[in-house]
C-alpha cells in the first residue's frame, strides 16, 4: 500500500498463558538496514522467559504526525530459530493518527499455529536436522472450558477429526469437563491425511447437560503441528443445532470451511397413516465429509412436524461439506404410530439458493412395513434451478443437443468398452447410440463432449439410459445434455459403477429428467419372481437369463 511503511518507533509485547515478555522496541532488523518500510519483511530476536502458549500481542508505534502512519500486515512469532511451529497473528489494519480510528496500537488475537515455514541459515537441504517427522497419528488434545459459573459437564463427550484421506470413528473423551478447568488427553487418529476439520459433541446426559467450550488445543506428537480450535459456545442439547459443533482447521495457505445453513425440506408422503411422531435425523455427506447426525426438531413452517400430506423445512448449520452426494434418514421408532412414508427429501445449500438438490425416496420407514427398516440411504437424483432462464421461451426444440459425459476421479474409473445412451421422450425412444469419437474417451476425472441428432420428433424428453459392453468396468459421475436451439439444460447424476462382464452390480442406468416445479418420475426397485415349471430336461443352469419390462412410460432395459 502506498505509504504503508514508518520511521517511528515499533515495540511489541508478547502474552501467552504463563504472563508476558513486557513491552520490547524492536530496533534492530536481523534483513534490512531500515526497518518498516513498505512491503517489506524484518526479522528481530528478543530474549525472554517463556511465557507458554502464546495467545496475543500488542503492537504499536509513535509517530503520529500526517504521513507518518503504519500499515501492518501479519506478525508471525517463533519461540527460537530451531522451532518446527510458529503463531501467526493477522492485522492487515492502520497505525495512523489520521486513518481509521485513529489508534497507534492494536491488540491482536493468535489467528493460527503453523508449522514453520522459514529454517535457520545454516540447515543445508537434505540435513539430518532439516528432515520432518511423519506423523504416526498420535495427538495430545486439551480441552480448556469457561470459568463461569455453571459451565461444565459430566456427558459423555465425543471427538471426530476429519482430514483429506478419511476421518476416525467417535472418539470418547473419557474426563470429566469440570468448569474453568483444562483437561489433556491422549488420541490416536490412524493415517488420515492432512486434518482440515474437528467435531464435538456429547450426549446430554448427567446432571450437567450443557456445557461451555471454551478452546481446544491439538499437537502432533511427531511432527509438532498444532492447531487451535477457539469456538467459545454453548453445547446443548436444547439449541437449533443440538449439543455439536464443527470447526475448521487453519492451515497455511488454505482457506478453511465456511459453516453453511442449509436449508432442508422433507415430504411426508400423502397416504394413509404417513405420518410419524418419532424423531427423525438426518447426515449429510459430500465431497468434504459429512455433517453428523442432526435430529430435525425445528420445523420452521409447522408446529407438528411430519404430519400425511406436509413438507417441514429444517435449517442445518453445519461446516461446508461441498456437494451433497447422499443422505441418512431414520428415527428413533418411538411413540405412537412411528411408521412413517417419506416421499422425498430436497436440500439447498443456503436458504436464499435457487438451485436444489432431489433425494427421492417414497418408501416406508416403518418396522412392520416392504424391509422393516426405519434408516435409509438416499441418493442423490439431480440439482434443478428454481431460477432456470436459460431456456428461450416459446422455442421449439430442433433436436440438436450436446452431450457431455463426466467419468468420476475415483481409482479405476476409466474403461475401454463400448459406452451407449438411450433417450426417452413424451413423443417416441431413440436409437442406442454409440458414444464413440475417440479412442480416449471416458478415461478417469475426463469430461467427453459428442453431438446428439435426436430429431424434433421425440418430444420432451423424460429418462435417459446408460450401459457399455461390459469389457472394463466404468464409474460414471454425470451426463449433461443442452438443447441447442432451445438452451434446455438437463443433468442426470448418475455416481455409480457399471460393472463388466462377470462382476456383480449393473451394467446398465437410468436416470428421469429433473425440472424446476415438475413431478419427477420416481425409481422403483421392482421385485420378479420366476417360476419354473417342473418338466423333463428343466434341470436348471443353461445360458443367464435376462429380462426387459415394457409399459406405458417405455422399457427398463435388457
Amino acid at each position: 500500500l502506498e505509504g504503508a511503511g514508518t520511521d517511528g518507533n515499533v515495540y511489541i509485547c508478547i502474552y501467552g498463558n504463563k504472563g508476558d515478555i513486557g513491552k520490547r522496541k524492536l530496533h534492530k532488523s536481523l534483513t534490512t538496514t531500515v526497518p518498516f518500510q513498505q512491503n517489506q519483511v524484518d526479522v528481530f530476536l528478543l530474549e525472554a522467559v517463556s511465557v507458554g502458549d502464546i495467545e496475543v500481542l500488542k503492537i504499536g508505534h509513535d509517530a503520529d504526525k500526517p504521513g507518518e502512519g503504519w500499515f501492518v500486515g501479519k506478525v508471525v512469532v517463533k519461540e527460537s530459530e530451531y522451532a518446527q511451529t510458529e503463531a501467526v497473528f493477522t492485522a492487515e489494519c492502520w497505525l495512523d493518527a489520521q486513518k481509521d480510528d485513529g489508534r497507534l496500537e492494536r491488540e491482536i488475537p493468535l489467528e493460527v499455529v503453523q508449522p514453520s515455514r522459514t529454517k535457520p541459515k545454516h540447515l543445508t537441504e537434505g540435513s539430518e536436522e532439516e528432515k520432518e517427522e511423519t506423523s504416526q497419528g498420535i495427538w495430545d488434545v486439551w480441552v480448556t472450558t469457561g470459568s463461569e459459573q455453571d459451565c461444565g459437564t459430566t456427558a459423555k463427550v465425543q471427538l471426530v477429526v476429519y482430514g483429506e484421506q478419511g476421518n476416525t470413528d467417535p472418539i470418547v473423551l473419557y474426563k470429566t469437563f469440570s468448569t474453568g478447568t483444562t483437561q489433556k488427553l491422549e488420541i490416536t487418529v490412524s493415517d488420515i491425511g492432512e486434518l482440515y476439520k474437528i467435531r464435538l459433541s456429547h450426549d446430554g446426559t448427567g446432571t450437567e447437560g450443557a456445557w461451555f467450550i471454551e478452546k481446544i488445543k491439538m499437537k502432533d506428537r511427531h511432527t509438532r503441528q498444532e492447531f487451535l480450535f477457539t469456538p467459545q459456545a454453548w453445547l446443548s442439547d436444547q439449541s437449533e443445532q443440538g449439543a455439536m459443533i464443527e470447526l475448521p482447521a487453519i492451515r497455511p495457505d488454505i482457506p478453511p470451511l465456511q459453516e453453511r445453513t442449509y436449508e432442508v425440506s422433507v415430504y411426508t408422503g400423502d397416504v394413509p397413516a404417513g405420518s410419524t411422531e418419532a424423531a427423525v435425523y438426518l447426515t449429510i455427506f459430500g465431497d468434504h465429509g459429512d455433517t453428523g447426525r442432526r435430529v430435525l426438531s425445528h420445523s420452521i413452517n409447522n408446529t407438528d412436524r411430519f404430519q400425511q400430506g406436509q413438507v417441514d423445512v429444517f435449517h442445518v448449520s453445519a461446516l461446508d461439506v461441498g456437494k451433497p452426494k447422499y443422505i441418512n434418514i431414520g428415527h428413533d421408532n418411538l411413540g405412537r404410530g412411528a411408521g412413517w412414508f417419506l416421499d422425498k427429501v430436497t436440500i439447498k445449500e443456503t436458504p436464499e439458493a435457487r438451485s436444489e438438490y432431489i433425494f427421492p425416496c417414497s418408501r416406508w420407514l416403518d418396522s412392520s412395513m416392504e424391509d422393516g427398516k426405519t434408516v435409509r440411504t438416499l441418493r442423490l437424483l439431480g440439482e434443478v434451478n428454481d431460477d432456470d432462464t436459460t431456456r428461450e421461451k416459446d422455442s421449439e426444440t430442433e433436436g440438436e443437443w450436446k452431450c457431455w459425459v463426466t467419468t468420476s476421479n475415483v481409482p479405476a474409473a476409466g474403461t475401454d468398452s463400448n459406452v451407449y445412451i438411450k433417450v426417452f421422450g413424451e413423443n417416441g425412444v431413440s436409437e442406442d447410440i454409440l458414444l464413440n469419437n475417440s479412442d480416449k474417451n471416458f478415461q478417469k476425472g475426463q469430461i467427453d463432449e459428442f453431438d446428439l441428432h435426436l430429431g424434433k420428433e421425440l418430444g420432451e424428453i423424460y429418462k435417459l439410459r446408460v450401459w457399455h459392453d461390459g469389457k472394463t468396468s466404468w464409474h460414471l459421475q454425470q451426463v449433461k445434455l443442452l438443447d441447442m436451439h432451445t438452451n434446455e439444460e438437463l443433468k442426470f447424476d448418475f455416481d455409480c459403477r457399471l460393472a463388466s462382464k462377470g462382476q456383480d452390480g449393473p451394467m446398465v442406468r437410468e436416470l428421469p429428467a429433473i425440472r424446476p416445479g415438475r413431478d419427477i418420475l420416481p425409481l422403483v426397485n421392482y421385485s420378479v419372481t420366476v417360476v419354473s415349471k417342473p418338466c423333463e430336461g428343466n434341470s436348471g443352469g443353461g445360458p443367464p437369463l435376462s429380462i426387459n419390462l415394457v409399459g406405458e412410460r417405455g422399457d427398463s432395459g435388457v
